[in-house]
């Protein structure tokens, strides 16, 4: 059998097979003229529609409900959409990595443009902090500019616009070298939470900001002094208002008796802020009970460590905290004549009479009493005053300056209000887990800090949180002992390990590096002025 040539094949074909109409080719036709019909009776059904034709066009085309927040919008929506400039994730999204920005020409959209509208309507309403936006590549502030790709909108009436996705976080944060202008000051990758994919807590890998000598272990014992030293401070040193406040057993007919050691409490000090009941708002560290009170000597520290004026007399008043230097001086001054005066105390030389004038009192009468301290006197008193500051201060902080510098909004606290500057932390929302949980450093007898120098941020790790706040399918880890899992009480042993939960995106660490009180506002470009129609 020969085998068929090309040229007998060819035969086979007919020439004139394009004029005719087949089955697949009519079938088109029918689907396209089908389309072309259906598209206009769709159009006119919308644009001619009487009666509710409104409300028929913004159910047709709107992409889905708005969430609750924004449901004053749903029949508005010239309010956020322009034509010409979508709102649109991918349409405003960066190029090369981020997005195919490249077929935005193709389409006619100026970028640029889509992203200034973006800004400026989230903005008529939402007036956020940059983030770090002097920091960011080109490629990064349009990434920030685009509100959309974090909050998208039309998913529905429940939609919590404010949930971010830990993918979104991801975006940039997967590595952060491809958005900054230079070396990142945290972790480059963080994927995940846990300590290969997102390291420990930036604030623990530095030394403790504060400038106070405290011995955390000390004040949580007997008496303050170590176990079996003498000179413990007992109920009996304090004055009727401390001893109220630390003898705890008073309020139930217990009371301690004279002799017994201060024994005291990690609340004594640390007190939520505000009401621990309240309900949480998107207000970072205004949110009540998310920290606590802001240590005062005034209100934590005077019951034990009232400032003498170092004059031995059962009624001397106690100079202020933190006061000038001169006026220190003149309160010295006016206690140590004013005790001479009574005939509770003599000046070196001394001479006044110790007999007892009849109805003076005992001593010198008060006309023969000088009005003028001896050479020294106050040199010493005030000596013997630093060397109570010392107590709890450097040296170079109690200087005129220092104290000077202690009233501006700008100054570095002595005790910072919180250590973890990178994240939030609810402690309202721990507060059945026991403090030492977290604090296992504070409870140790003095072993592992210096009182003198103590440079250890007395804060657990990550691994102290990533045993509850875990993804949820992953079971409690085994390495949490019965021991601590009873520290937890009633709590839940899972909570989310969302970035959120823990980090605000706008403005909330560049807040922490500006001056108290102030926050920079992200200037939006080509900001429409509202207007009757569009203005929300």
């Amino acid at each position: 059998m020969s085998l068929e040539t090309g040229k007998q094949r060819s035969e086979r074909i007919q020439i004139d097979y394009y004029r005719k109409r087949d089955d697949l080719s009519r079938w088109r036709f029918v689907c396209i003229a089908g389309a072309l019909v259906a598209s206009g009776v769709y159009a006119a059904y919308l644009f001619g529609w009487s009666g509710k034709a409104t409300e028929q066009r913004i159910t047709q085309f709107s992409t889905g409900p708005l969430s609750s927040v924004h449901a004053h919008f749903e029949d508005r929506c010239e309010a956020c959409h322009l034509s010409g400039t979508p709102i649109d994730l991918q349409a405003t999204a960066g190029p090369a990595d981020f997005g195919p920005a490249e077929a935005l020409t193709l389409l006619g959209i100026d970028r640029q443009s889509s992203l200034n509208h973006l800004e400026s309507v989230c903005q008529r309403c939402h007036q956020v902090a940059a983030h770090h936006d002097e920091r960011m590549t080109q490629d990064g502030q349009d990434i920030d500019r685009n509100c959309s790709l974090c909050h998208a909108e039309h998913r529905g009436a429940e939609k919590d616009l404010v949930a971010v996705s830990n993918a979104k976080c991801a975006i940039c944060h997967q590595r952060l070298s491809r958005v900054c202008v230079s070396s990142p000051r945290v972790d480059e990758s963080t994927v995940a939470f846990d300590r290969s994919g997102h390291g420990d807590f930036q604030s623990l890998k530095d030394p403790d900001p504060g400038r106070i000598r405290f011995d955390h272990a000390q004040h949580l014992r007997p008496g303050q002094v170590e176990p079996g030293q003498r000179g413990g401070t007992t109920y009996a040193a304090l004055s009727p208002q401390w001893r109220r406040r630390y003898d705890r057993g008073q309020e139930s007919g217990a009371s301690a008796s004279d002799d017994a050691p201060v024994q005291l409490n990690c609340d004594d000090c640390h007190q939520l802020s505000g009401n621990p009941e309240g309900r949480s708002t998107q207000g970072a560290d205004l949110e009540l009970g998310r920290y606590f009170q802001t240590i005062s000597f005034e209100q934590h520290c005077v019951g034990c460590h009232g400032i003498s004026p170092g004059v031995a007399t059962s009624d001397a008043p106690l100079l202020p905290h933190a006061a000038p230097w001169d006026q220190v001086d003149l309160l010295l001054s006016a206690t140590i004549l004013g005790a001479r005066a009574r005939g509770q105390a003599r000046l070196p030389g001394d001479n006044s009479r110790r007999e007892p004038l009849p109805g003076i009192g005992v001593g010198a009468a008060p006309e023969t009493v000088s009005t003028r301290l001896p050479d020294g006197v106050l040199d010493a008193a005030r000596q013997r005053v630093q060397a109570q500051c010392q107590t709890c201060h450097l040296p170079e902080d109690y200087t005129d300056q220092a104290i000077a510098r202690v009233g501006r909004r700008n100054a570095d606290p002595m005790i910072p209000p919180r250590w973890l500057r990178k994240g939030l932390y609810d402690h309202a929302a721990h507060r059945s887990i026991q403090c030492e949980y977290c604090h296992a450093a504070v409870h140790q007898a003095g072993e592992t800090t210096d009182p003198v120098d103590q440079s250890q941020v007395m804060i657990a790790g990550i691994e102290s949180c990533v045993a509850c706040h875990r993804p949820a399918k992953n079971p409690l880890p085994q390495s949490v002992s019965p021991e601590i899992e009873a520290m937890f009480g009633t709590t839940p042993t899972w909570g989310s390990d969302d970035c959120t939960l823990c980090h605000r995106y706008h403005g909330f660490d560049a807040a922490q590096e500006a001056p108290a009180g102030s926050v920079t506002i992200r200037p939006v470009a080509a900001v429409r002025p509202p207007d009757s129609e569009a203005a929300p």
